[in-house]
């Protein structure tokens, strides 16, 4: 039976490892240059899936949506012998017809009706015919939400998940906007 100070000193030890480890990351400006760059065939899978997605917190019906922009920052790929994971930062932009057409007289990109960003792992996977398909998405709500993401996040991406993050959003929010641009002037 371990005595509860050596339980207090592990988890003080575990603490400042960690923290020696962010702050290794941190300081070197490592998670600056450590975004991956995601296949096109899994992007256009991942994009498909995510402009028909029902996130956590959907204002809108998704048959209600006349376009979805879908921007994202991966930070890892997990290549596995029957599954593929990516991990990354997911912007996910709808917007409906009364939204468009208001954005279009009033030329302010930055409005939308729903929207979402969350830190996703997605589980890709082969069928029978070797097509991949999506089994599952899962992304962390509620209480405890950094502690859910570390627990479901290698430690090599921590320093992404809550350093970088700002960097991100501001990148993320960028890249929707112009899908939408792109899209007004096509439509």
């Amino acid at each position: 039976m371990v005595s509860k100070k050596v339980k207090i000193k592990r988890t003080i030890i575990a603490v400042v490892i960690i923290a020696s480890i962010l702050s290794f990351l941190w300081v070197y400006d490592y998670y600056d240059n450590v975004t991956v760059e995601l296949p096109k065939n899994l992007e256009n899978l991942i994009n498909e899936k995510l402009q028909g997605w029902e996130y956590s917190n959907m204002v809108i019906d998704v048959s209600d949506r006349v376009f979805t922009s879908v921007s994202h920052r991966v930070i890892k790929i997990d290549k596995q012998k029957d599954q593929t994971i990516v991990y990354g930062l997911f912007e996910i932009m709808s917007y409906t017809h009364s939204i468009v057409e208001e954005i279009k007289e009033t030329k302010e990109y930055g409005i939308y009706a729903d929207g979402s960003r969350e830190w996703l792992k997605i589980y890709i996977k082969n069928d029978k015919q070797d097509k991949e398909y999506i089994s599952d998405i899962w992304y962390s709500t509620g209480p405890d939400y950094e502690f859910k993401l570390m627990m479901e996040f290698p430690i090599t991406t921590w320093s992404q998940l809550f350093i970088s993050k700002d960097k991100y959003y501001e990148q993320l929010y960028i890249e929707s906007i112009q899908q939408f641009k792109d899209y007004i002037g096509n439509n």
